[in-house]
C-alpha cells in the first residue's frame, strides 16, 4: 500500500498506524496528517504503560505545535486532549485545564462531535476533581 493511502487510512483506524507510518509524521513527510499520527503513537506509548510518558509528552507537544502551524484545528483539539489528560493524571490540572479550554473556546460549532464531547467531558472532570493545581 502507497504511504499516503497508509496514513490516511490510520487517521480513521489506529491500528492501521504503522512504524513507517510514524517515521514519516516525525520527519513531516505525512503532510495534512503528521500532527494525528504523532498523537495516535503517543497515545499507543502511554496505553503501553512502561514509563514511556516523557516520550509521549514530546511527541504530543510535536503535535501540538504542527497542527497549530497547520491551522488544523480538529487535530490540535484531539492532542490538546490527549496531552491534557496526560498531565491531569500527573497532577498537572491547572496546566492541562487551561490547554484544553484555551482550543475548545476556538470552536463555535460542532458541540455534538466525539472530540468536543470528550473534551468537554475532560474539562468537567477537571473542574469537579481539582486533585492537582500545578
Amino acid at each position: 500500500m502507497h504511504p499516503l493511502h497508509q496514513e490516511s487510512l490510520a487517521t480513521f483506524q489506529e491500528a492501521l498506524a504503522t512504524p513507517e507510518c510514524i517515521v514519516r509524521a516525525q520527519t513531516g513527510l505525512a503532510g495534512w496528517c503528521d500532527a494525528e499520527l504523532l498523537r495516535i503513537k503517543a497515545d499507543t506509548l502511554l496505553r503501553e504503560n512502561g514509563g514511556h510518558e516523557s516520550a509521549a509528552e514530546e511527541l504530543l507537544q510535536q503535535s501540538l505545535d504542527t497542527a497549530r502551524k497547520q491551522g488544523a484545528l480538529s487535530w490540535e483539539l484531539r492532542t490538546a486532549t490527549s496531552l491534557a489528560r496526560l498531565w491531569h493524571d500527573q497532577r498537572r490540572t491547572r496546566a492541562a485545564h487551561d490547554l484544553l479550554a484555551s482550543v475548545r473556546t476556538q470552536f463555535t460549532e460542532g458541540f455534538g462531535t466525539r472530540d468536543l464531547v470528550n473534551a468537554t467531558m475532560l474539562l468537567e472532570d477537571m473542574t469537579t476533581n481539582k486533585s492537582g493545581t500545578r
